[in-house]
């Protein structure tokens, strides 16, 4: 028996465990408490570039470099948000001032569903007929449940916010006077929180920054490009089909679509369905072919991508995907890839070792 072969694998099962527990508990509460503080530190880490050109380079004074950085951010970001905003705003306000003709739409909607099912009540036999009736009942009854209920969150939603404002003020003030204090004196506070850990530690510590760090922006820039090549395609099928609203409604699909529990079936399915109900048969099969193109193009951009992003090969990132969603749920199709990432960055830096590499 070689035990230090079990030693090891009782070893990686133990940091299997540690990361779940530090992904799913530890971290996202110790980040809500200091939420303002993270978001300050890591626009300090974007802006010390910024502020160390500024006073090298210009020879600005440190306090009117650091203020300068953190506002060329900021500008830079309010326009970018600013930007998408106002496309949003536009397509909206024209939303709703075709809301007549709309209204006109779902009226005559409604007459079309009525003489279909006067037909459908004609065709079949009384005994399924009430059966129909009855579970249209009980769906109807679960829908109305459901809007009471998410019309009482949704008032309860405001409320909170309502009152939290104060809160709210605290966390903006928080957030301001840290980021211009850390950007301000950014390599002293990173050289003190360093100081605080033995020197072995220390450079454990920093290799697994190094990796991880990389490859947290790798697997961001993946995920960002696969929202982006899917808003373009969204963008780009749904102008040719005539969609009036396209840019916020293929902003709004490509960020479901992200998302694992959703996708952008979730939309575009129901609304290609329902258009060939209508009779709108182009528009709904041009729909659900959209959907098509963009599930496949996903399916096959997507472990890719995120493989690159991690460092490992196409086919660990897919089993790393699926054993996740089965053993964790949907929750695992982004837990699981998060922990071949530690689990990757851990070997390279050296402190345990899962397999060999090459010689």
């Amino acid at each position: 028996m070689d035990i230090k072969k079990h030693i090891k694998f009782f070893i990686i099962v133990a940091y299997v465990i540690l990361a779940y527990f530090l992904v799913t508990l530890i971290l996202p509460k110790t980040i809500s408490l200091f939420l303002p503080f993270v978001i300050a530190f890591v626009l300090a880490a974007i802006a010390n570039p910024v502020s160390s050109f500024l006073k090298n380079k210009w020879k600005f004074p440190k306090f009117l470099a650091t203020a300068v950085s953190l506002l060329l951010i900021v500008v830079v970001l309010s326009g970018i948000i600013t930007l998408v905003v106002n496309r949003i705003i536009s397509e909206l306000t024209s939303f709703v001032q075709n809301m007549p003709q709309i209204t006109s739409t779902l009226t005559d909607t409604y007459y079309y569903f009525t003489d279909k099912w006067e037909i459908f009540q004609k065709s079949v036999s009384p005994e399924f007929y009430q059966y129909v009736v009855d579970f249209t009942k009980e769906l109807a009854v679960a829908a109305k449940n459901l809007i009471a209920s998410l019309t009482k969150i949704t008032i309860n939603s405001a409320t909170s916010v309502a009152t939290s404002i104060p809160a709210v003020l605290i966390f903006i003030v928080a957030l301001v006077l840290s980021s211009i204090f850390i950007t301000n004196d950014y390599s002293n506070i990173k050289s003190f929180i360093l100081m605080q850990f033995p020197e072995n530690a220390k450079n454990k510590l920093l290799s697994i920054k190094k990796y991880t760090a990389i490859a947290f922006k790798k697997y961001l820039k993946g995920m960002l490009i696969i929202m982006a090549i899917t808003f373009v395609e969204l963008l780009t099928g749904l102008l040719i089909l005539g969609v009036d609203y396209a840019f916020t409604a293929a902003l709004l699909i490509a960020f479901i679509d992200i998302l694992p529990i959703f996708g952008a079936g979730a939309v575009l399915i129901p609304w290609g369905i329902i258009s060939l109900i209508m009779g709108n048969f182009s528009f709904g099969i041009g729909i659900l072919v959209l959907y098509g193109i963009i599930t496949v193009i996903r399916q096959f951009i997507e472990p890719k991508i995120i493989s690159n992003s991690l460092g490992t090969h196409p086919l660990l990132t897919l089993i790393s995907i699926y054993v996740g969603y089965k053993v964790f749920g949907v929750f695992g199709m982004i837990l699981a890839p998060m922990i071949v990432l530690i689990l990757t960055s851990l070997h390279k830096a050296g402190i345990i070792k899962i397999w060999k590499n090459e010689q």
